[in-house]
């Protein structure tokens, strides 16, 4: 696995033995105050049985630490098959992965993406370490339509997300609320992105029509809308759908069901101009901004950047200025404290760091080193 990642993600490899059941980390560590020097320690951590959610080729798993200096720490681990597809396209897609999520862990996009803690693997699978959020991804939310505020609080939060990842020439494809955590929930939100295993090079990759959710693709590619590029052959990525994505998923936020049902419905909305609705009392603004957001056409959508510079989505999260010290728990779960959520999501870190400048978009470049 080494020679098919960048450098950046190799500097993440952690060392790992997964047994039957749990899992055992060798790490460095040292304490300045007892003039220890850095010694390797070891750490189990137990998977608990807690299935945290499953695609084709893998599953996420909840561990817990038993022994070592984490314990009593939570965290989640995607495990994925490696052989699946040729052996070229699969080393792609998780050396891509890899390099994305490594990425995007610096500490100072944590407001923004599922942080990594590292990555170990075997022969057969891939395993990615990343913090845990008790208290699940956004779909679990979704019964009933969520206030203005709220639902441009959390399309706010993830064009900002976006934006980062676009600015990087990167797309991700597969926006959807399964795949949006939550580290606060309402009335005042705070959410991630997550899952990078669909993300791509945008002046590199071609459109797709079996990548992505379904209700939250593009037309362009769904193929409703035909786009050629100048050379006459390829209709190439464009980070406009990922816009389109979040456009749906806001639709989905302010009226509690997906934009269009089924293919005949969007081919009504692309070709006859159909407008969209969302719920009564949402404002005009607002449904402007998501109207802009699902522009039939990709030229016509605003950039993440433009988006969050638009003034009607600044006014709909105005009633939202502050976040709560204590998260809503999710249907069915125990209150959780402030202090432990964040000391699960936050692990090697302390949460009262703060983070003033962003660092460069280096590792894009090194994606592209590790496909060759």
């Amino acid at each position: 696995m080494e020679d098919l990642v960048s450098g950046l993600a190799l500097h993440w490899q952690l060392q790992c033995t997964p047994e039957e059941g749990y899992t055992v980390q060798t790490k460095c560590v040292s304490d300045r105050s007892r003039g220890i020097r850095r010694m390797p320690v070891q750490e189990r951590w137990d998977r608990d049985g807690q299935k945290l959610g499953q695609g084709t080729f893998g599953v996420v798993w909840r561990e817990k630490c038993t022994s070592g200096p984490s314990t009593g720490k939570s965290r989640a681990v995607k495990q994925i098959f490696k052989n699946f597809g040729s052996p070229s396209s699969s080393s792609k897609v998780l050396s891509t992965e890899l390099s994305v999520i490594m990425g995007f862990s610096d500490k100072a996009y944590r407001d923004y993406f599922v942080r990594s803690f590292g990555w170990y693997d075997t022969k057969d699978f891939l395993y990615i370490t990343m913090e845990y959020l008790p208290l699940g991804d956004l779909s679990r939310y979704l019964k009933d339509p969520l206030p203005e505020a709220q639902a441009a609080s959390i399309t706010l939060q993830v064009l900002e997300g976006l934006n980062f990842m676009h600015q990087s020439k990167l797309t991700h494809r597969d926006l959807k609320p399964n795949n949006i955590l939550v580290q606060h929930a309402g009335p005042c939100w705070w959410v991630k992105i997550s899952d990078f295993g669909t993300s791509k090079r945008m002046d590199t990759a071609t459109l797709c029509s079996n990548v992505g959710t379904v209700v939250y693709q593009a037309p362009e590619v769904r193929g409703v809308v035909k786009l050629n590029d100048a050379a006459g052959g390829n209709q190439l990525l464009s980070p406009a759908v990922d816009i389109w994505a979040v456009g749906a998923i806001a639709f989905r936020l302010s009226t509690g069901r997906v934009p269009f049902e089924d293919l005949l419905s969007l081919c009504r909305y692309v070709d006859h101009g159909e407008s969209l609705s969302l719920v009564d009392g949402t404002s005009e603004g607002f449904n402007t901004f998501v109207a802009k957001l699902m522009a039939p056409l990709p030229h016509d959508r605003p950039t993440a950047s433009e988006a969050l510079a638009d003034s009607c989505l600044s006014l709909s999260t105005s009633e939202l200025s502050t976040r709560p010290d204590h998260p809503t728990t999710a249907p069915g779960e125990k209150s959780i404290s402030a202090q432990e959520l964040t000391e699960d999501a936050s692990a090697q870190w302390p949460p009262s760091e703060q983070v003033t400048e962003r660092p460069p978009y280096l590792f894009s470049s090194a994606i592209d080193a590790s496909h060759g």
